[in-house]
C-alpha cells in the first residue's frame, strides 16, 4: 500500500444510552432505538454538509432489533417487514443519506473485531468521506469522522508488511487448525443468526446473554478506545493489523 496523506476535518463520538437527537424530525426520530440514535448523533456531529462518500462499520450491528426479530420468528413464525428493514446493516447510514439527500455511494462493512479499522481505511481511500462506526454489544458506542485526502494534510496512512502482520499469520494457519469436517467457527452473532435461519427452536435462552459477555472485553472495544485516544490527541498513532496512521511532523 502506498502512503496516503489526508486530513481529519471533524469527528464526534458518544457512549451510553441517554443521547439527545431532538434535532432529527419527529417522524424519523420515533423509529430510532439506542443504536440508531448513537450513530446519527455522531454522524451529525462530524458532518459539514455537502455529499461526502459514506462508510458505516459495525461488528455485530443492531443486536436489539435482531433479538426482537428472532423472538418474533420463534413465537409467531414470521417477522415484521418494517422491523427487518430497520435491522439490516446499512439501515442507519441509509437513513442518514435520506435525511440529508446525499446521493453519493455508501458502503456498509462488518469485519469482526477489525470493523473499526477496516471501515476507517475504506473511508480514507474514498477521498472525501464521512465514516461512522457504531456498536451495541458491550454498551452503546459510536464515533464518526470526516476525512479528506490532501497532499498537505496532517495525517499519513502507510501499509504494514502483510506477511508479518498478526492477521496474515491467522490467515496462514487458519486452514491447518480447522478440521474440514468440523463446523465453521463463525463469530457468535453470525452463528446465532445462521442457526435461526434453519431451526429457531434450537436457540437457547442464554445465547444472547453469551453474546454480551463475550463482547465486553473484546478487542473491538479496545480498538474503539484506542481510536478515540488517537482522534483526541492522547496517542500519536493508530495501529491496525494492516496499516498505521501517524500525525505528520510539523
Amino acid at each position: 500500500m502506498n502512503k496516503v496523506i489526508f486530513d481529519i476535518k471533524k469527528f464526534s463520538h458518544v457512549t451510553g444510552e441517554n443521547i439527545d437527537v431532538s434535532f432529527i424530525p419527529m417522524m424519523q426520530r420515533r423509529k430510532l432505538n439506542k443504536f440508531g440514535r448513537a450513530a446519527l448523533f455522531t454522524l451529525y456531529g462530524a458532518y459539514e454538509g455537502g455529499s461526502p462518500n459514506l462508510v458505516f462499520a459495525s461488528n455485530y450491528g443492531d443486536v436489539e432489533r435482531v433479538e426482537k426479530l428472532i423472538e418474533q420468528r420463534k413465537e409467531d413464525g414470521e417477522v415484521s417487514p418494517a422491523g427487518f428493514g430497520s435491522s439490516v446493516h446499512n439501515a442507519v447510514i441509509g437513513l442518514f443519506s435520506l435525511l440529508e439527500k446525499i446521493n453519493t455511494s455508501y458502503n456498509s462493512i462488518s469485519a469482526g473485531e477489525n470493523s473499526i479499522s477496516a471501515g476507517f481505511l475504506e473511508s480514507i481511500l474514498s477521498e472525501e468521506s464521512l465514516f461512522c462506526y457504531a456498536e451495541s454489544l458491550g454498551g452503546i458506542k459510536s464515533v464518526s469522522v470526516l476525512t479528506s485526502q490532501n497532499p498537505k494534510g496532517d495525517y499519513v496512512l502507510s501499509g504494514k508488511d502483510y506477511n508479518t502482520s498478526p492477521l496474515a499469520a491467522d490467515l496462514r494457519t487458519d486452514g491447518a487448525k480447522r478440521n474440514p469436517d468440523s463446523e465453521w467457527i463463525a463469530p457468535i452473532g453470525a452463528k446465532l443468526l445462521r442457526r435461526n435461519s434453519t431451526s429457531v427452536e434450537q436457540i437457547q435462552d442464554g445465547e444472547v446473554d453469551m453474546l454480551n459477555e463475550a463482547c465486553e472485553l473484546s478487542r473491538a472495544d479496545e480498538g474503539f478506545v484506542k481510536f478515540i485516544d488517537f482522534l483526541e490527541g492522547r496517542a500519536d498513532e493508530f495501529v491496525s493489523d494492516l496499516y498505521v496512521i501517524k500525525r505528520r511532523a510539523l
